[in-house]
């Protein structure tokens, strides 16, 4: 085989890794995601070797992927799931919209996944990042289901999937102050209005192993931000006041007894 074929095939082989990016199927394993104070979520995590995009990473980066959308999140960062590499995976467009079933027979197209009734105070965020714990190690989203005290069960339609995935991300560029109420399933319960910069430009690598480069604003700059502070082993409580950060550290204290 000469280099020309070598790298065709190269070339090929990342071409049907990462295709599953372009037409996304919700699968994948959940993982279990850490809570504050676990000690990773402090910790700077490490740079991935970008040389080769291993079948390893590729998998993490799709189990991540999984486990956001369940959550439901916006955004996830390596760390949150165990692994100190600087990886995020993000999707700020998808739908998700809740439905109401007469009864477990009746049908509905489309991806759907548990109806478990939500207390908004907990339901993720405004800006949501993370996941809730892992119950079983593999299971199909279409087939996940709450049963409730009544004859009615409520689903969720997940649809409009955008995912990205950024390995190494690294803001190059920052402008405009915005604030926006922020939350994270590794902080439960928690959410408080942080400043951000309303527009930045990011350098990353994908899962093809390639550098790119975009300009985001809004929603996904502030995603972005969110989850780059995650790899620096900051997380929403180091935003606050010390008076605030010891309220939220109690109230994350009294959740765990």
């Amino acid at each position: 085989m000469n280099a020309n074929q070598s790298n065709l095939n190269s070339n090929l082989q990342s071409e049907l890794q990462t295709q599953f990016l372009q037409d996304y199927k919700l699968n994948g394993t959940k993982l279990s995601v850490l809570i504050y104070p676990h000690p990773t979520l402090s910790k700077k995590a490490i740079d991935v070797d970008t040389t080769k995009i291993t079948p390893e990473l590729i998998t993490l980066a799709k189990n991540m992927l999984y486990t956001m959308y369940l959550a439901p999140g916006i955004g996830l960062a390596a760390p949150q799931v165990g692994k100190s590499l600087r990886l995020v995976t993000l999707d700020v467009s998808y739908t998700r919209d809740k439905i109401i079933l007469e009864s477990e027979s009746d049908k509905l197209e489309g991806v759907t996944v548990d109806g478990v009734e939500e207390d908004e105070d907990e339901e993720g965020e405004n800006y949501s990042d993370s996941s809730s714990d892992s119950e079983k190690d593999k299971e199909s989203a279409a087939n996940i289901i709450h049963k409730g005290t009544s004859a009615k069960t409520s689903k969720y339609k997940l649809d409009n999937f955008h995912p990205m995935v950024l390995i190494n991300p690294v803001i190059t560029n920052r402008s405009g102050i915005v604030k926006c109420n922020e939350g994270c399933l590794s902080l439960p319960g928690i959410h408080e209005d942080i400043e951000r910069a309303n527009e930045i430009d990011v350098e990353f690598t994908n899962l093809r192993g390639e550098r790119e480069n975009i300009h985001a604003t809004d929603l996904l700059s502030i995603c972005i931000q969110h989850e780059c502070d995650h790899l620096e082993g900051i997380v929403l409580l180091d935003h606050l006041s010390l008076l605030k950060r010891n309220f939220h550290k109690r109230k994350l204290m009294k959740r765990k007894k």
